[in-house]
């Protein structure tokens, strides 16, 4: 498990409420609720995705079909901003 992932179990069996700005997108979308997906510079927000997915995660959620394809389309996102 990536030091990322060691975080998002820790606020998720701890039950505590953040908000944080990761580095990875790994760490975003395992913990956002909302997650703003910025464009290059200038910056702005190219795409809210708004998480309506189970809380606490856990392996389970973190694979069912729609949290996987809510992932898909914040790194189709991403990918494409990065692009620009």
């Amino acid at each position: 498990m990536t030091r990322a992932g060691r975080g998002c179990d820790v606020l998720l069996q701890t039950g505590t409420t953040a908000r944080l700005v990761p580095r990875d997108l790994e760490a975003a979308v395992c913990l956002a609720g909302k997650e703003p997906l910025p464009t290059k510079r200038p910056t702005r927000v190219a795409e809210i995705r708004l998480d309506a997915g189970a809380r606490a995660r856990s392996v389970d959620t973190l694979s069912e079909s729609g949290f996987v394809a809510a992932s898909a389309r914040s790194l189709e996102t991403f990918r494409r901003e990065v692009r620009r």
